[in-house]
């Protein structure tokens, strides 16, 4: 089965993703969500580019294991709610997400998932970093929902 994927692998690894930065560096595969204009909103096209890497990880032997993290000023901030409506069918986009189920694919890996989270995470945003193993948030992880310490 491991070795079906290789090719897959490979190409992954020469290939540019609209959305979704990815390196593999000593073991370690460096997964960047890489919308920052829009604080990497999740939209189809990240939804399908992180399908198609996490699943060469998991088959990938190389791999020990992942670290999730944002490019820009926040982690994610969910779901692109200019997306939201635009299926030309409920039905069919239904089955979409359940056959690209990225969700699943995170919660699965077989390796040790790290979510390094920073800025604004939220909705879809944080139910990625719960899916990882480890979340290591930093300090200004959700500023903007805190108050001031002198408050």
């Amino acid at each position: 089965m491991r070795a079906s994927t290789r090719p897959f692998r490979r190409a992954i690894e020469r290939t540019g993703f609209a959305t979704v930065l990815f390196e593999k560096r000593d073991g370690i595969a460096w997964v960047t969500l890489n919308r920052p204009r829009v604080l990497n909103a999740y939209n189809v096209q990240m939804r399908d580019d992180l399908h198609q890497v996490l699943s060469a990880l998991h088959d990938d032997p190389e791999v020990r294991a992942m670290v999730l993290a944002g490019a820009g000023k926040a982690f994610s901030t969910g779901g692109d709610v200019s997306e939201f409506g635009q299926s030309p069918s409920p039905i069919v986009a239904r089955w979409v997400r359940f056959r690209r189920d990225v969700w699943g694919l995170l919660r699965t890996l077989p390796i040790p998932t790290v979510a390094a989270v920073h800025g604004f995470t939220v909705g879809g945003g944080l139910e990625m970093a719960l899916l990882c193993d480890i979340a290591i948030a930093a300090d200004d992880t959700g500023s903007a929902c805190r108050k001031p310490a002198s408050a």
